[in-house]
């Protein structure tokens, strides 16, 4: 098996560490899919840095547990080479640093039958 090149961030960890500055988001163990979730990558090894954030499109539970999220990244990084826009990422609550929700358009063949 590959091993990762990062590690996701425990947000809730850094929240209660840092209340005041590093807020995170109520909805984060209710994820649906489509919904796009703000991570925090570290490399491994571990950088200087604070780690990469990136965005990741939430495809639905993991299989193996409701517990974890699969979805994809949304972005292309810049530190972690390793990883690239689309690869599957497995997430918990406690990784999402923040939501964005995307708003749906209807589809043109709905719009014609209204």
């Amino acid at each position: 098996m590959k091993k990762k090149s990062y590690t996701l961030v425990d947000c809730e960890k850094q929240n209660k560490e840092h209340l005041d500055t590093f807020h995170i988001p109520p909805a984060r163990h209710n994820l649906e899919p489509g919904t796009l979730v703000k991570l925090i990558f570290e490399p491994v090894p571990v950088e200087s840095f604070g780690g990469e954030r990136m965005w990741v499109k939430v495809k639905g539970p993991h299989k193996k547990s409701a517990e974890i999220y699969e979805g994809t990244l949304d972005n292309n990084p810049v530190v972690i080479n390793k990883l690239k826009c689309g690869d599957v990422v497995l997430l918990k609550g406690r990784h999402v640093a923040n939501i964005m929700k995307v708003k749906t358009t209807p589809k043109l063949q709905e719009l014609s039958t209204a």
